[in-house]
């Protein structure tokens, strides 16, 4: 699965007639190398969907997480990757059941993190407002197991 399969399928999803209206979707394009920081990834960050890619090999570059934020981006790296050393983040979730490839990339911090902000014409509740992120983080690990007969490599579980 790669960036493009997303936008594919958020580009279908857009026409799914729903309670929320039309939704639309801003995926940043330039994505944000984990390395440079929590306040790099801060700065861009609105809440909603972020996607772990491989490294910058072009717009095939595998998925290996999609996941979704209520709130604060920075929040969910840490809890996923701890707190950045010297020597990157050694303390990552995935460490014990990953390859040794994957490993590195993921302890250096090159793992490339793509966002996309979700909105909609009409104004939600907040419970709406924490649904639609989670449906929209669903409907593309749906469409991911579908496509390909798994999840990607660092998701677990739906």
């Amino acid at each position: 699965m790669s960036v493009f399969f997303i936008k594919k399928n958020l580009d279908e999803l857009k026409r799914i007639p729903s309670y929320f209206g039309p939704l639309n979707f801003d995926f940043d394009d330039q994505p944000v190398q984990l390395r440079d920081g929590r306040e790099e990834i801060l700065r861009r960050w609105q809440r909603h969907i972020y996607l772990l890619v491989e490294p910058a090999k072009s717009d095939e570059s595998a998925i290996w997480y999609i996941g979704k934020s209520y709130s604060s981006i920075s929040d969910r790296i840490k809890c996923h990757f701890g707190n950045q050393k010297d020597c990157g983040f050694p303390d990552h979730e995935w460490a014990t059941y990953i390859d040794d490839e994957v490993d590195a990339v993921l302890t250096r911090g090159d793992v490339e993190i793509f966002t996309i902000s979700i909105s909609t014409k009409i104004d939600l509740a907040d419970e709406q407002n924490r649904l639609l992120p989670e449906l929209v983080e669903k409907y593309l690990l749906v469409k991911y197991a579908l496509s390909y007969g798994k999840l990607p490599i660092l998701n677990r579980q739906f």
